[in-house]
């Protein structure tokens, strides 16, 4: 995908596979559904995840530009499950959802190089982050 927006809203699932992928665009995503792997994302990305299943994105992905997660559904999410990711602006993991949200899971040497922001507005899930951070300044 080259230049101007991408969005995808009220999609019942996706999914940016198995790479290597480029996403020379802002991104604005909202899906019931939603994994990526080895995806490289140029610009400013939102992912909102509004499903009850439980998704596991395989890591190797870059965000460069600044970047927002949430967690809006009933099943969980979990971000670097495998493979690191790495984030080079700012970013903010919300969880509003009834499952956790899980940033730099089951991976290491994930690298934060901007200030991550995490957020946890509800009291029946949490936000789960790893300890294995890199270049970090949450």
């Amino acid at each position: 995908m080259q230049n101007g927006t991408i969005t995808i809203s009220g999609a019942t699932s996706t999914v940016f596979g198995n790479g290597p992928v480029m996403m020379n665009c802002v991104t604005n995503i909202t899906s019931g559904t939603i994994t990526f792997k080895n995806t490289t994302f140029q610009g400013a990305t939102t992912i909102t995840k509004t499903g009850t299943t439980n998704d596991a994105s395989a890591g190797g992905n870059v965000f460069n530009g600044s970047a927002i997660f949430t967690n809006a559904g009933g099943g969980y999410l979990m971000l670097g499950n495998g493979s690191p990711d790495q984030f080079n602006s700012s970013t903010t993991f919300n969880n509003t959802g009834t499952a956790n949200l899980y940033v730099a899971n089951n991976s290491t040497g994930n690298v934060f190089n901007g200030t991550a922001t995490f957020n946890n507005s509800t009291t029946s899930s949490n936000v789960y982050i790893s300890s294995e951070f890199i270049g970090y300044d949450i």
